[in-house]
């Protein structure tokens, strides 16, 4: 399926076209935050979403208003000095929602309320490492305590819900779940006992679940890709006391206790078709590799319904179906608000993101939702309207999965169902390494550029294409998944403090595609400018002068880290197998504990950086920084001098992996006008 876009002179995409004639626009402001974004369908002159957005002074969102740029405002933010988020309200409904956090950034207690009067309100602990042990609250008039616990590895091992029930996880040592014990909170609800036995590629082979004197399995069938392609549910003891079956979405049937399920991808691991007893399910796909459709086909009388998905860049904001059935997700930092069968619903969330409740605009509760650490919804309604749950995710129930983009979850075993897209970690179907208490994966690859805003009076001009070009590389232009933080000082914090306060949070992201780091630079170190100057980490484990180790930060794990400095990829500072105190911060970011899981990209040479976005490095150019775990050394390779964008630099590096030996060597060094380009 064909999808048209188009682009302003900064590279920012201002126009879509779907299949199916679906049209986005967006406009921008000058520092490349979006103002506004229409969504229309089938040539009407009306959009269906008409969304404008304002900004304060750290370019954080504001306001998201409807209609116009002054019409009625569906959602306003509020911050701190930190930059967390300490408030939001829908001023049209009277529901308002407010945070409080801990010196560590992280929340300690959330309340949310509608025209003063509380709707829900909880505490959270943490251990020293962040990690949250305990949630403690009530929704209306109930209490409700939530407790975790981890292994060494940060894997949840316990969770214990005071009104459901309590859970017990065991992990092999590639981190696959080998088993859970679930135990209920009264006598009708004994023991759920499941254990999972694995094959090669850490494939799920077999489940096998007691509960009583109850027995059923499931056994996984995968491709040659990884993708899940067959499973089989069967009820083995005791003999079923009725002369039928269950079916995977846990409709009754007839004949015998076993239940089978297809599922089938095309060239691009996309899934285009489940088929089950009861019905098919089928799938198509916009050229950006999104969802684009779904229809379920009942077999029993061959009736279907197709549904079609719109789209705000990565985020689902509405849905079309054949019957003339319209759903409309209105967004801004999360979901704020969907339009049903003509009624509005506000989103409450929690400190996670999951939708706990779905307020009318008299603040009346629609629907409310329950979820463990995993997804596995409590008291699953299958006649709710409402998609948008766990992480606040879209929910397909006719499969039990999460749409994640790049492919399905299944809460009812925490894993994915398709391998990891960037093969990333040693195992690519867990899903937020076992810790989704503390962690999300949305899309499984977030990317964040780190820059000294002081670095040049223009700096500012040329971050947001930065921006744009990572979110073009890696996201099909959705900005949203490149996190911009600038480490100016504030008024309450130093720029020091700022870096270590985004960088514990970003470790938080278990799969990270790519970090970028933009400021001056020396060969061991990364530097910010004039007063704020500090060295932000150098090799030999020295940062913010010598008093904290590189490898004492939160451990990370990206695709790509890339140093946009002078000289932190001096070759003269090469790891030669014995010098590991001495090295470039290139080779440092390789040897040390952080996981690199491609290259480390850096400059050996004066780093120069345009106003238009080009990226340019004189002495020996831009190099890559691989760690070589066969000869237990740092492989380094020359990728050029001029790059037209961070997008060129990295897509130079993986046509050079593919072809080493087609990799150039700098026979000269070109000359780079200073008169026209300053250096870093």
């Amino acid at each position: 399926m064909e999808t048209r876009y188009r682009y302003n002179n900064k590279g920012h995409m201002i126009h879509k076209e779907d299949p199916g004639n679906v049209r986005e626009d967006y406009t921008y402001d000058r520092f490349g935050n979006r103002q506004s974004f229409q969504l229309s369908r089938g040539g009407n002159v009306r959009p269906d979403i008409n969304l404008y957005y304002t900004y304060d002074d750290s370019y954080r969102l504001k306001q998201v208003r409807k209609n116009s740029a002054v019409g009625p405002i569906l959602a306003e933010y509020e911050y701190d000095q930190k930059g967390n988020r300490i408030k939001l309200s829908y001023p049209q409904s009277g529901i308002e929602t407010t945070y409080q956090y801990n010196v560590g950034n992280r929340v300690i207690a959330l309340e949310n309320k509608h025209h003063g009067t509380a709707i829900s309100a909880w505490e959270y602990g943490y251990d020293v490492n962040g990690s949250l042990l305990k949630k403690t609250g009530k929704t209306g008039l109930t209490p409700i305590t939530i407790s975790y616990q981890y292994d060494r590895l940060g894997r949840l091992i316990q969770e214990d819900y005071s009104n459901w029930k309590k859970s017990f996880y065991t992990y092999d040592t590639y981190s696959n779940r080998i088993k859970m014990m679930v135990e209920g909170r009264t006598k009708n609800e004994p023991t759920t006992v499941t254990n999972y036995e694995f094959g090669l590629n850490n494939w799920l082979e077999k489940e096998t679940k007691k509960q009583g004197k109850a027995i059923e399995t499931y056994q996984y069938h995968y491709d040659d890709n990884g993708n899940e392609i067959f499973r089989i549910w069967e009820k083995i003891a005791p003999t079923p006391s009725y002369p039928g079956k269950i079916n995977l979405s846990g409709n009754y049937q007839t004949e015998t206790p076993t239940v089978y399920e297809w599922r089938h991808y095309d060239g691009f691991n996309q899934l285009i078709r489940i088929n089950q007893d009861d019905k098919e399910i089928t799938y198509q796909y916009r050229g950006d590799g999104l969802r684009h459709s779904i229809q379920v086909r009942k077999l029993a009388d061959n009736h279907g319904n197709k549904s079609l998905y719109c789209w705000d860049e990565g985020n689902i904001v509405g849905e079309h179906s054949e019957e003339g059935r319209s759903k409309v997700y209105l967004r801004g930092v999360n979901i704020i608000a969907s339009e049903i069968s003509g009624m509005v619903y506000y989103y409450i969330l929690n400190e996670r993101g999951d939708v706990i409740q779905l307020l009318s605009q008299n603040g009346k509760c629609h629907s409310s939702y329950e979820y463990d650490a995993f997804g596995i919804e409590r008291s699953l309604n299958k006649n709710d309207e409402n998609p948008l749950r766990y992480c606040g995710e879209y929910y397909d129930l006719s499969s039990d999965t999460y749409y994640l983009r790049n492919r399905d979850y299944r809460p009812a075993i925490g894993r994915f169902l398709s391998e990891d897209p960037a093969k990333a970690g040693t195992n690519w179907y867990s899903y937020c390494e076992n810790n989704s208490v503390n962690r999300i994966d949305p899309w499984g690859l977030d990317s964040y550029l780190y820059y000294d805003p002081k670095t040049f009076s223009y700096t500012n001009d040329y971050i947001p294409t930065y921006q744009q070009s990572l979110a073009v590389h890696f996201y099909e232009g959705d900005i949203s998944k490149v996190h911009l933080i600038s480490l100016a000082s504030t008024t309450s914090e130093t720029s020091e403090q700022i870096f270590l306060r985004e960088w514990t949070s970003m470790a938080k992201d278990d799969s990270i595609e790519s970090i970028v780091f933009h400021g001056h630079a020396n060969w061991d170190r990364m530097l910010l400018s004039g007063k704020d100057q500090f060295r932000v980490f150098g090799s030999n484990g020295q940062m913010f002068g010598d008093s904290v180790n590189i490898n004492n930060l939160d451990k990370i794990e990206t695709n790509y880290f890339i140093l946009l400095g002078c000289n932190p990829g001096n070759s003269n500072h090469d790891y030669n197998g014995s010098n590991k105190g001495t090295v470039n911060l290139a080779s440092e970011l390789v040897l040390g504990k952080h996981k690199i899981n491609n290259a480390v990209i850096a400059s050996d040479g004066s780093s120069y950086h345009p106003s238009n976005g080009e990226i340019k490095s004189d002495g020996n150019g831009f190099r890559s920084f691989v760690w070589n775990s066969e000869t237990r050394t740092v492989d380094t390779f020359y990728l050029g001098h001029k790059m037209n964008s961070i997008s060129d630099l990295i897509k130079t590096y993986i046509w050079g992996s593919k072809n080493p030996s087609l990799y150039q060597t700098p026979t000269s060094v070109p000359s780079v006008s200073k008169k026209k380009k300053k250096k870093v």
